[in-house]
């Protein structure tokens, strides 16, 4: 007879669990430990957070005043963009509307009370930076007042990027160029011209870290 999901968790958890024992306070006390390091790290940005908001502050509030600029921030995960969202929020990124976010599971009239404002003239809409997860990827138009994309997270299917990148590389663009990025490692480019001794016509086909797309 098959058992449902569920109940054969249920049995699994009560087949071990005579295994274990409570924890001795000594562990309690390193569990306890490890937890207020977690919490702690969570809240303190990586190296690549660290880029992410000296690139905002250079070109989406330079000198600590707002720019026209706009920016889409590409994540792959849910949980990647409302850690991001926690960290812009802390660093000042999302007072008075200035920060957005898309995700899947919102309803339409929701995608487009985001979608309105983030192509409206920046002269009246407050709003400087998307943060938007794949479900931005297709059908939605953003490139009125926008011509700058970062990808935080690279997805595995590069046909995702071309979708995200056409959420601004499109008909309608307003701007000459469009700019997309993406982060590499500090010896990306001592490894880069290794690799164009080795394999040039290879290397053709990778992305800098910028990449000035004609629109």
């Amino acid at each position: 007879m098959m058992m449902s999901w569920n109940s054969s968790t249920r049995t699994a958890v009560e087949m071990a669990t005579p295994l274990f024992r409570a924890p001795t306070s000594q562990e309690r006390e390193w569990l306890d430990k490890m937890q207020v390091w977690a919490e702690d790290a969570c809240k303190r940005p990586d190296s690549k957070a660290q880029e992410l908001m000296t690139w905002l502050h250079e070109h989406i509030k330079p000198g600590g005043t707002w720019s026209h600029e706009r920016v889409i921030i590409f994540t792959e995960y849910r949980a990647t963009q409302a850690w991001l969202h926690d960290l812009l929020s802390s660093e000042g990124f999302a007072t008075t509307g200035r920060l957005l976010t898309l995700y899947g599971g919102m309803d339409t009239r929701t995608r487009e009370q985001i979608k309105a404002p983030f192509q409206a003239d920046p002269a009246v809409s407050a709003v400087r930076i998307l943060l938007a997860t794949d479900a931005a990827s297709e059908g939605i138009d953003l490139q009125n007042h926008c011509s700058r994309l970062i990808h935080y997270e690279i997805p595995w299917n590069p046909n995702r990027l071309e979708q995200r990148n056409g959420r601004i590389d499109r008909h309608g663009q307003r701007a000459d160029e469009v700019k997309v990025y993406h982060f590499v490692s500090s010896t990306y480019h001592h490894r880069r011209r290794w690799k164009i001794c080795q394999r040039a016509n290879w290397m053709a086909t990778w992305n800098f870290v910028a990449c000035p797309q004609k629109s």
